[in-house]
């Protein structure tokens, strides 16, 4: 109960407080220790973020090594011959039928590389607001 002085009689009079003071506080909003599970969320996401950006990597690597490859092939006469490795199987083809094939490979690398590029962008803005509700540090 508060207390409120009045200058009319009687003096002290005993006032029931507000009923929104008897509501306890959200708890998202109050954290100042975040809980394990939390924490145990942050990290995981953030363990994916390294890993997927790590996969991100890779495939740009393979996408160059295709562009590489594709650049070097385009001004070869069509009908010299060519390798290429499939399965682990040195295959011999000729230029024209391997070109398109590099092309193709290399036009998927760059759609899995922007897909992927756009999950990654999704998960590290879920770990920032993650980390910014809870008051996380690394």
């Amino acid at each position: 109960y508060l207390i409120a002085l009045q200058s009319t009689s009687p003096p002290i009079t005993l006032v029931p407080p507000h009923p929104s003071y008897l509501l306890p506080p959200p708890p998202e909003k109050y954290y100042t220790m975040a809980t394990p599970e939390i924490v145990g969320k942050y990290r995981s996401l953030l363990q994916e973020c390294q890993q997927m950006t790590t996969k991100v990597s890779e495939l740009e690597s393979e996408r160059n090594e295709h562009k590489l490859v594709e650049e070097t092939l385009e001004p070869l006469d069509p009908d010299r011959r060519a390798f290429r490795l499939v399965g682990g199987v040195l295959v011999e083809r000729t230029v024209k039928e391997v070109l398109p094939s590099v092309k193709g490979n290399r036009e998927n690398l760059e759609q899995v590389i922007a897909t992927m590029s756009e999950r990654l962008t999704t998960k590290q803005k879920e770990t920032a607001e993650l980390k910014a509700k809870y008051n996380l540090s690394e």
